[in-house]
């Protein structure tokens, strides 16, 4: 997920920051980020079926009080539709989750509990059903939430690019390419520190690295450069860092620099094939469909008709794998999570498939945010599991 040790090279620029530096911010939160690490919570728990989620919603309670104690106003966004750019890195991982899963079952029959857990986290697919429940919880607190359109991360880069919330938490790479102001990584990940800290991204100290310097690059360069490095939506084989800063330090013109990258790199395949799926990789940053809260609407991040981009028209009559402007269910209904992005159908609200042993709901109408009741918290930690026990580290990490 991202971009491939994008976060390692701008560690030179990454400055460790407490949540109390965003007082009286506006945090853009992604919710599925969370959600999968909530599930390090539950232990052996995960090997049930159903599966008791009492342990990640207490996890998701206990984030999102950090939030509130600091006066912080969260914002979380869910993922959405599946985007026809990334059908092949679904089928990729829908692939590496059944194979997590037979290696987890293999791990319980050798009586390997600690790597069946975390084989079996590693091939969980956390569902629009899984995430509605901690809509319900968000719903509770009376925190604002939406279901994307399609990706979390693009609607969250649009969040920010119209400054409706001033920084960003998440563990995805990406939010970087899309040029997010401010992003914040890691929150609570180190074992040894506090639980609201993180590692602080400041888009503008990007041309302050000097390792990898971005001195001279605009923010178009740089997407490129991300491109280039490998996402989600287009992989070279061979190509890293070092050749992609090379090529397009030589060439500004796309044809070029993908043409000194195949003829350096001696790359299999088609290069008419690699440019087509370059332009609509691009494309994809910069006009992904997303949601707007302040027009109510579904559209394009950027306007689809200020042309930009000289390759933007080639695909004017077919803009599909950008995603769709319309839906046939009712947006506010999807936005708020009552229907299946995926399905499109109602979500079951009695969905056998997890289920909350405590009554978290009236635990979480009951709390409030004063210092008493904060220290009362901290003394009364729930220790009966240990998150940092499965924790496994992300790719950039």
């Amino acid at each position: 997920m991202g971009i491939p040790n994008l976060l390692r090279l701008l560690r030179e620029i990454t400055t460790r920051q407490s949540l109390s530096a965003y007082r009286g911010k506006r945090a853009g939160i992604d919710g599925y980020t969370w959600l999968h690490r909530s599930l390090y919570c539950i232990g052996d728990g995960i090997l049930k079926d159903p599966i008791d989620i009492t342990r990640c919603v207490n996890f998701f309670i206990k984030k999102l009080h950090l939030l509130l104690r600091n006066q912080i106003t969260p914002i979380f966004v869910f993922d959405g539709d599946k985007l026809p750019m990334k059908n092949n890195e679904e089928d990729k991982r829908l692939f590496k989750r059944k194979e997590y899963e037979k290696e987890s079952e293999n791990m319980l029959k050798m009586n390997n509990i600690y790597g069946a857990i975390n084989k079996k986290i590693e091939s969980f697919d956390v569902t629009p059903e899984f995430a509605y429940h901690f809509m319900k919880i968000l719903n509770n607190y009376n925190v604002e939430y939406y279901v994307a359109p399609y990706e979390a991360d693009a609607q969250l880069a649009y969040l920010s690019y119209i400054n409706y919330v001033d920084f960003i938490i998440t563990e995805d790479s990406d939010l970087v390419a899309y040029g997010c102001k401010c992003v914040l990584y890691k929150l609570g990940f180190l074992k040894d520190e506090p639980p609201d800290v993180g590692d602080e991204i400041l888009y503008d100290n990007i041309k302050e690295c000097k390792e990898i310097k971005f001195k001279n690059f605009s923010r178009d360069k740089f997407l490129n450069f991300c491109i280039l490095v490998g996402c989600d939506y287009l992989k070279i084989p061979g190509v890293g860092p070092k050749l992609s800063k090379e090529a397009l330090n030589k060439f500004d013109d796309y044809n070029k620099f993908l043409g000194y990258i195949f003829n350096k790199n001696c790359t299999q395949g088609s290069i008419s094939e690699t440019i087509k799926r370059y332009e609509m990789t691009f494309l994809t940053f910069r006009y992904q469909v997303v949601y707007c809260p302040r027009e109510k609407r579904m559209k394009y991040f950027h306007d689809i008709n200020e042309k930009c981009y000289q390759f933007l028209d080639k695909y004017k009559n077919d803009l599909s794998f950008l995603g769709n402007t319309e839906l046939d269910v009712d947006i506010d209904e999807y936005i708020k999570g009552y229907i299946n992005p995926i399905t499109k159908k109602k979500i079951d609200d009695n969905c056998d498939k997890y289920y909350i042993s405590n009554n978290v709901t009236e635990i979480a109408n009951a709390m409030n945010y004063s210092k008493k009741n904060e220290d009362d918290d901290e003394q009364n930690e729930d220790n009966n599991y240990n998150y940092y026990d499965y924790q496994i580290e992300s790719e950039d990490s």
